[in-house]
């Protein structure tokens, strides 16, 4: 092989290396893609600092503070931060089984 083919081929691997170095470390794993693409709701639990639950009765929002959660509505006190925890990995962990893309709105009774 000549050298500048030599050097031609070690330039273009390089180039390759250096591109999936700076902008696809950083990509997740096709395991770990296909699990954020079936997760409902993408968030971090970890990045949340405000939750707020509508009911019938009424609102209930929870706070993030430097002491922990706290309630914010209907009144101001402290909030269960295990219970708050659990809950939010509960969501960011809701996953879905199946989607609708092509439905027919009668064949499912809502006509």
């Amino acid at each position: 092989m000549k050298p500048r083919t030599l050097g031609a081929l070690v330039g273009l691997v390089a180039l390759l290396a250096g591109f999936v170095w700076f902008f696809e470390r950083d990509l997740p794993s096709t395991a770990r893609g296909e699990e954020l693409a079936r997760r409902v709701l993408a968030f971090e639990p970890a990045e949340v600092n405000r939750v707020h639950i509508e009911g019938p009765s009424g609102g209930v929002a929870l706070l993030r503070t430097d002491g922990g959660w706290r309630l914010g509505e209907p009144l101001d006190d402290p909030a269960d931060a295990q219970a708050v925890a659990d809950l939010l990995e509960e969501l960011s962990a809701l996953e879905s089984e199946r989607s609708l893309d092509q439905w027919d709105p009668r064949a499912a009774g809502l006509d």
